[in-house]
């Protein structure tokens, strides 16, 4: 059940996430700034509530949940049919380091310039 959970929220913050960065696009078709600023936006609320909540390290940026999703997305690619479940373990494994208690890392995370310079579509 939590499995389903999980899979469901992931495609329920997806979408979410899609339709906030592609509510205004440049007429290339790509989203304008704005969308990717109010998406990221949103991800740090989301990212501030769970560390309110205790149910993350306050450490954890919106950097942090990036960096897991695009790792997720590699995961997925290479594993593939092969080993479809894979991600759910990794998942676990990363969730679980992001409620440990202490310090997450000795290096500081991805600024926000950093963040958007990585996305794909926005590459030269």
């Amino acid at each position: 059940m939590n499995a389903n959970i999980r899979t469901i929220g992931g495609s329920i913050g997806a979408a979410v996430m899609a339709s906030i960065m592609t509510s205004q696009l440049l007429p290339s078709g790509l989203p304008k700034e704005s969308g990717y600023t109010t998406g990221f936006a949103v991800m740090a609320a989301g990212t501030a509530r769970a560390t309110t909540a205790d149910t993350v390290n306050p450490g954890v940026t919106v950097s942090d949940v990036m960096a897991l999703i695009w790792a997720m997305r590699g995961l997925v690619q290479t594993a593939g049919e092969v080993a479809p479940k894979t991600w759910q373990r990794f998942l676990d494994i990363q969730l679980a380091g992001m409620r440990a208690a202490g310090p997450l890392s000795s290096q500081p995370p991805m600024s926000s310039r950093q963040l958007l310079k990585l996305d794909p579509q926005r590459r030269p």
